[in-house]
Protein backbone atom coordinates (compact mmCIF):
# COMPACT_ATOMS: atom_id res chain seq x y z
CA UNK A 1 0.00 0.00 0.00
CA UNK A 2 3.00 2.30 0.78
CA UNK A 3 4.43 2.08 -2.51
CA UNK A 4 0.83 2.78 -4.75
CA UNK A 5 -0.42 5.01 -2.31
CA UNK A 6 3.08 7.07 -3.08
CA UNK A 7 2.48 6.75 -6.82
CA UNK A 8 -1.31 7.92 -6.79
CA UNK A 9 0.23 11.26 -4.00
CA UNK A 10 2.43 12.12 -7.15
CA UNK A 11 0.56 11.53 -9.91
CA UNK A 12 -2.28 13.08 -8.38
CA UNK A 13 -1.12 15.83 -6.03
CA UNK A 14 -0.81 19.40 -8.00
CA UNK A 15 0.40 22.55 -6.90
CA UNK A 16 -1.76 25.50 -6.04
CA UNK A 17 -0.95 28.49 -6.95
CA UNK A 18 -2.79 31.76 -5.53
CA UNK A 19 -1.15 33.90 -7.97
CA UNK A 20 -2.52 32.59 -11.18
CA UNK A 21 -5.83 30.89 -9.58
CA UNK A 22 -7.26 33.82 -7.68
CA UNK A 23 -5.78 36.36 -9.36
CA UNK A 24 -8.48 39.52 -9.93
CA UNK A 25 -11.31 37.25 -8.29
CA UNK A 26 -13.71 37.85 -5.72
CA UNK A 27 -12.45 35.64 -2.68
CA UNK A 28 -14.73 35.02 0.88
CA UNK A 29 -12.49 32.79 3.63
CA UNK A 30 -15.07 31.81 6.12
CA UNK A 31 -14.20 30.41 9.61
CA UNK A 32 -16.29 28.30 12.30
CA UNK A 33 -16.08 31.08 14.66
CA UNK A 34 -19.53 32.08 16.49
CA UNK A 35 -18.71 35.33 14.68
CA UNK A 36 -19.70 34.13 11.54
CA UNK A 37 -23.27 33.84 12.83
CA UNK A 38 -23.92 37.79 13.78
CA UNK A 39 -25.24 38.60 10.23
CA UNK A 40 -27.18 37.19 7.53
CA UNK A 41 -24.38 37.06 4.95
CA UNK A 42 -25.21 33.89 3.13
CA UNK A 43 -26.30 35.61 -0.05
CA UNK A 44 -23.48 38.17 -0.56
CA UNK A 45 -20.77 35.10 0.76
CA UNK A 46 -22.37 33.02 -2.24
CA UNK A 47 -21.95 35.42 -4.75
CA UNK A 48 -17.74 35.70 -4.56
CA UNK A 49 -15.95 33.95 -7.04
CA UNK A 50 -14.06 31.31 -4.67
CA UNK A 51 -15.44 30.79 -0.93
CA UNK A 52 -12.64 29.32 1.08
CA UNK A 53 -13.59 26.84 3.84
CA UNK A 54 -11.36 25.00 6.73
CA UNK A 55 -11.39 21.51 7.65
CA UNK A 56 -14.23 19.89 8.10
CA UNK A 57 -16.73 22.80 7.16
CA UNK A 58 -18.72 21.21 4.62
CA UNK A 59 -19.58 18.65 7.24
CA UNK A 60 -21.47 21.38 9.20
CA UNK A 61 -23.36 23.25 6.51
CA UNK A 62 -26.85 23.30 6.76
CA UNK A 63 -30.05 24.91 5.43
CA UNK A 64 -30.10 26.60 9.17
CA UNK A 65 -26.53 28.17 8.84
CA UNK A 66 -26.27 29.07 4.90
CA UNK A 67 -28.51 32.19 5.86
CA UNK A 68 -25.53 33.22 7.79
CA UNK A 69 -22.22 31.77 5.84
CA UNK A 70 -23.78 30.72 2.26
CA UNK A 71 -24.09 26.99 1.12
CA UNK A 72 -21.21 27.28 -1.57
CA UNK A 73 -17.29 26.29 -1.31
CA UNK A 74 -14.93 25.96 -3.87
CA UNK A 75 -11.46 25.74 -1.94
CA UNK A 76 -11.16 23.67 1.00
CA UNK A 77 -8.02 24.16 2.95
CA UNK A 78 -7.63 20.79 5.23
CA UNK A 79 -4.76 19.22 7.37
CA UNK A 80 -5.18 15.97 5.77
CA UNK A 81 -5.16 14.79 9.60
CA UNK A 82 -8.56 12.50 9.39
CA UNK A 83 -8.60 11.80 13.00
CA UNK A 84 -10.87 13.84 15.65
CA UNK A 85 -8.31 15.11 17.69
CA UNK A 86 -6.71 16.91 14.83
CA UNK A 87 -9.51 19.38 14.01
CA UNK A 88 -9.01 18.12 10.14
CA UNK A 89 -11.69 15.81 9.90
CA UNK A 90 -12.98 13.14 7.67
CA UNK A 91 -11.66 13.69 3.90
CA UNK A 92 -15.17 12.99 2.46
CA UNK A 93 -14.58 13.33 -1.48
CA UNK A 94 -18.24 11.94 -2.65
CA UNK A 95 -19.77 14.98 -0.03
CA UNK A 96 -17.10 17.56 -1.35
CA UNK A 97 -17.84 16.96 -5.37
CA UNK A 98 -21.53 17.15 -4.45
CA UNK A 99 -21.04 20.81 -2.81
CA UNK A 100 -18.68 21.62 -6.24
CA UNK A 101 -15.26 21.68 -4.29
CA UNK A 102 -12.97 22.24 -6.94
CA UNK A 103 -9.83 22.26 -5.36
CA UNK A 104 -8.74 20.10 -1.86
CA UNK A 105 -5.24 21.87 -0.40
CA UNK A 106 -3.20 20.63 2.59
CA UNK A 107 -1.22 23.88 2.97
CA UNK A 108 1.59 21.84 5.04
CA UNK A 109 4.42 21.77 2.23
CA UNK A 110 6.64 20.35 4.66
CA UNK A 111 7.73 16.84 5.97
CA UNK A 112 5.01 16.57 8.19
CA UNK A 113 2.09 17.86 5.70
CA UNK A 114 3.55 15.03 2.97
CA UNK A 115 3.25 12.44 5.14
CA UNK A 116 -0.13 13.18 6.11
CA UNK A 117 -0.73 13.78 2.40
CA UNK A 118 0.37 10.40 1.77
CA UNK A 119 -1.29 8.56 4.24
CA UNK A 120 -4.41 10.38 3.10
CA UNK A 121 -3.75 8.36 -0.72
CA UNK A 122 -2.30 4.68 1.72
CA UNK A 123 -5.79 5.14 3.62
CA UNK A 124 -7.53 5.41 0.18
CA UNK A 125 -6.07 4.27 -2.97
CA UNK A 126 -7.82 5.43 -5.14
CA UNK A 127 -7.26 8.59 -7.83
CA UNK A 128 -8.61 12.21 -6.50
CA UNK A 129 -6.64 15.44 -7.36
CA UNK A 130 -5.73 17.01 -4.28
CA UNK A 131 -3.00 20.58 -3.97
CA UNK A 132 -0.36 21.54 -1.61
CA UNK A 133 0.89 25.47 -1.78
CA UNK A 134 3.78 26.27 -3.50
CA UNK A 135 7.29 25.26 -1.48
CA UNK A 136 8.22 29.18 -1.49
CA UNK A 137 5.24 30.25 -1.26
CA UNK A 138 4.78 28.23 2.18
CA UNK A 139 8.18 29.01 3.03
CA UNK A 140 7.67 33.04 2.87
CA UNK A 141 4.55 32.05 5.18
CA UNK A 142 6.30 30.03 7.73
CA UNK A 143 9.56 31.67 7.86
CA UNK A 144 8.53 33.81 11.72
CA UNK A 145 7.16 30.31 12.94
CA UNK A 146 10.30 28.68 14.01
CA UNK A 147 9.58 25.49 14.14
CA UNK A 148 5.71 25.48 14.32
CA UNK A 149 3.36 24.65 12.06
CA UNK A 150 0.66 27.22 11.32
CA UNK A 151 -2.73 26.57 11.83
CA UNK A 152 -5.05 25.28 8.58
CA UNK A 153 -6.79 28.68 8.89
CA UNK A 154 -3.89 30.95 9.21
CA UNK A 155 -2.61 29.14 6.19
CA UNK A 156 -5.99 29.84 4.58
CA UNK A 157 -6.33 33.58 5.60
CA UNK A 158 -2.24 34.12 4.15
CA UNK A 159 -2.92 32.83 0.93
CA UNK A 160 -5.98 34.27 0.72
CA UNK A 161 -4.32 37.83 2.03
CA UNK A 162 -1.50 37.12 -0.62
CA UNK A 163 -3.08 36.91 -3.94
CA UNK A 164 -3.95 39.13 -6.12
CA UNK A 165 -7.23 39.79 -5.67
CA UNK A 166 -10.09 41.96 -6.64
CA UNK A 167 -11.85 41.92 -3.37
CA UNK A 168 -11.42 39.78 -0.18
CA UNK A 169 -13.81 38.92 2.58
CA UNK A 170 -13.04 37.43 6.19
CA UNK A 171 -15.62 35.87 8.23
CA UNK A 172 -15.87 33.93 11.37
CA UNK A 173 -11.82 33.87 12.97
CA UNK A 174 -11.61 35.80 16.17
CA UNK A 175 -8.06 34.35 16.36
CA UNK A 176 -8.71 32.26 19.36
CA UNK A 177 -10.72 34.73 21.25
CA UNK A 178 -13.35 32.17 21.19
CA UNK A 179 -13.50 28.45 20.38
CA UNK A 180 -12.40 27.99 17.27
Amino acid sequence: NTFRGLVLMLINTKVFDPYKILKYKRIAIVGAADSAFEEENGEYINSFDYIIRINKAPHSLTPEKSKFIGNHTNILFHSFFENILSGGGPIDIELYNKQGISFLINPNNNLNGLIAHLNYFKRNLQKQTTYILPKMFYKRMTKNFSNWTPTVGYSALYTGLNSPFKELYITGFTFFKTPY
